[in-house]
């Protein structure tokens, strides 16, 4: 039907006289279908609101062919001033082909890229802000898609962008390739086809075909996020590019970093040139050329100890890559998991598909497995949510997703991940493990600082009376800049020490209180050697490969892995009562693999002294050197969410799973290097 009088008094004749000329058979006058000829004599009652509209097809759409259909519909767009009314049964359903609406007089802006964003004020759903649900349900006005109406009814023909983005890579992919083959929709879907076949191609290549467009990135796990963004990268076709990848192996499973070795080695013969900071075995082996600098960290380092053929490094007498590229994968000669077992039953969480495995207590347990297989859904979903808590006692815990079973009292739970140490920015190294106090201690106990009256808070960089007023003991002043960035500059009163003269006056062993502060922890263990606690901390941190850090190094300087590795050294010095649960997600991230090596020995330490451990990881070394190995899997998403195998580590090489057939490679691996 075509709208042609809408709500208007009048008796219309006109307009039926119209539709006769025209040759319309049939109107539809106030809601009721009737022949035109019916009014053309007296009209309608001039004082009443009509509604006319011309039936321009009545059809049945099984029964006539598309281009009468179409001749029917432009028909109507024509007289209806570009407004068609489509009723089937009792519904009826208007279109226009302009931005303005006859029948509801409401007009729209024209369609902009922001109707379509959750991210734009004019875009997102106005019940929701955008997040999608209200009061953690399903917002009732979008449906979780977040868009407002607007941006939920522009349509790629049958779809609107949130059932598109609802989609897979390969869903999308496959959706937009049948529009394509289509002659009518060709023209529009060609250029937005060609400009994401890249993107999504890379995405399929990257293993993450399994993945919704539309799913938040807060829900990825690591390896997941890690190759997104390594995506974001290697979507576009550029050559004569330099890309410099930082760690790009971290958090990807053996199979997954297989994938993306092939990306780099096709950016690559695109004529592009690939950097990669990298501390990863088959990376460094699918390199050209190895630059390796050393010989150890800190002050030990800033050489370069090896530059030329991968194949020449594991000979060079400097260099600890080398020595890691010739160490053969070792298995732990004896694992002896604990008899007492953690019991989880039913664990349903994310892609979990209603799992119960028992894990040993008093071990170091590593939970593997390919990227999204269900690890972090596991460990942090399950196991973590059923024991956080000052206390677990023995017994059922319960969360939503599953239960958890412990059979002995699990008196403290801590999950040391990567985040800064401290509570802010003047957190340091030495403040953070407490003998930031047992050196204030030692300086306020000198002759010269008895005779002043000094007590170890005048020695503080923080709040006491000796540090530098100027900086406020920061040892740097923040310049607020119009427009830019605020600056930084060294404190013109204190040069960066951070202390007034009169503290920096003072000495132990001829150190000043801030050059103690400027000192490593290798250097420290040799100065504090009489001072049991602080020897022992720096000793421990140096057994960690810590060492080469300063004790009164910034917080915001320390990279994720360093300040993992400073939590542990705080657990592994205090030597706690009671029994704690330590969960660690991707301990190995940035990590040499002699320095893992360290990281192993702390960890067993831990599992000495009667602790569990458990570790989410992707490192042969780690899994190799476990009490107690759980493999999920096999694949990402749906594919997995199941345990393929629990058991001791060299167990795993005579199953059948992702992470056997890694194993047996890092094997023959070694084997090759070191016939060669």
């Amino acid at each position: 039907l075509a709208p042609v009088i809408t709500m208007k008094k009048g008796h219309h004749r006109g307009i039926f006289e119209r539709a006769l000329e025209t040759e319309i058979g049939e109107v539809r006058v106030d809601g009721v279908f009737s022949a035109p000829s019916r009014f053309v004599e007296e009209g309608l009652p001039k004082t009443k609101i009509h509604t006319i509209e011309f039936v321009t097809a009545r059809f049945n759409v099984k029964n006539l062919p598309l281009d009468l259909i179409v001749e029917g519909v432009s028909q109507a767009l024509s007289i209806g001033g570009g407004t068609v009314i489509v009723t089937f049964g009792d519904e009826e359903r208007v279109f226009s082909s302009q931005r303005t609406c006859q029948i509801c007089q409401r007009g729209f802006f024209k369609p902009d890229p922001e109707d379509l964003s959750f991210n734009s004020r004019r875009g997102r759903c106005k019940k929701c802000d955008g997040y999608g649900v209200v009061k953690n349900k399903v917002c009732p006005e979008c449906d979780g898609s977040r868009l407002h109406e607007i941006g939920r009814n522009i349509r790629l023909f049958d779809k609107n962008i949130h059932e598109l983005t609802c989609a897979s890579a390969n869903e999308l992919h496959s959706y937009l390739e049948r529009l394509s083959a289509d002659t009518s929709t060709k023209e529009i879907v060609e250029p937005i086809a060609r400009e994401l076949d890249g993107r999504l191609t890379t995405l399929v290549s990257l293993g993450l075909d399994h993945l919704s467009l539309n799913r938040e990135c807060a829900t990825l796990s690591n390896g997941e996020l890690q190759r997104l963004r390594l995506g974001t990268a290697m979507g576009s076709p550029l050559t004569g590019v330099t890309y410099i990848f930082d760690e790009p192996s971290a958090g990807l499973h053996p199979a997954d970093n297989k994938r993306l070795l092939s990306k780099l080695v096709e950016l690559k013969n695109r004529g592009n040139t690939v950097i990669q900071i990298e501390h990863e075995i088959d990376n460094i082996l699918a390199s050209e050329h190895i630059i390796d600098v050393g010989p150890g960290a800190g002050t030990h380092g800033g050489e370069i100890v090896f530059q030329g053929e991968t194949s020449e490094a594991s000979h060079a007498p400097r260099s600890a890559t080398g020595r890691a590229l010739a160490t053969p994968l070792a298995f732990k000669e004896d694992p002896s998991p604990s008899q007492e077992q953690l019991s989880i039953r039913n664990a349903s969480k994310n892609n979990l598909q209603n799992i119960s495995i028992d894990i040993p207590l008093k071990s170091l347990v590593t939970v593997a497995g390919v990227s999204g297989a269900g690890k972090s859904s596991l460990v942090h979903g399950i196991i973590v949510e059923a024991l956080s808590g000052n206390t677990a006692k023995p017994g059922v815990h319960k969360t939503p997703c599953g239960i958890v079973e412990t059979p002995i009292g699990i008196d403290r739970l801590l999950v040391v991940d990567q985040q800064p140490i401290g509570k802010t920015s003047r957190s340091t190294p030495a403040s953070y493990l407490g003998i930031w106090d047992e050196i204030r201690k030692i300086f306020a106990e000198t002759l010269e600082s008895k005779s002043r009256g000094w007590g170890p808070s005048f020695f503080s960089h923080n709040t006491g009376k000796g540090r530098c007023p100027t900086c406020k003991g920061q040892g740097e002043l923040t310049l607020e800049m119009s427009f830019l960035a605020e600056a930084k500059v060294l404190c013109e009163s204190c040069n960066g020490s951070r202390f007034t003269i009169e503290a920096d006056s003072v000495r132990y062993r001829d150190l000043s209180i801030s050059q103690t502060l400027q000192l490593t922890f290798e250097d420290a263990r040799t100065v504090f050697i009489n001072h049991r606690k602080i020897h022992q901390v720096c000793a421990i941190a140096c057994e960690l490969g810590l060492g080469y850090l300063t004790l009164g190094q910034p917080s915001s300087t320390l990279s994720g892995g360093e300040s993992q590795r400073l939590k542990l050294v705080s657990e592994l010095h205090l030597s706690r009562k009671g029994h704690t649960m330590y969960v660690l997600d991707e301990p190995t991230t940035g990590l040499h693999r002699l320095d893992v090596a360290l990281l192993l020995k702390a960890l067993h330490a831990l599992v000495q002294q009667g602790h569990s451990v458990i570790v989410i990881e992707h490192d042969a070394d780690t899994i190799a050197q476990s009490d107690w190995v759980l493999e999920l899997g096999p694949g990402p998403g749906a594919a997995g969410g199941r345990v393929i195998f629990a058991g001791r580590p060299k167990d795993l090489l005579t199953a059948a799973t992702p992470w056997s057939a890694a194993l047996h490679e890092r094997l023959s691996l070694h084997q090759t290097m070191r016939a060669a």
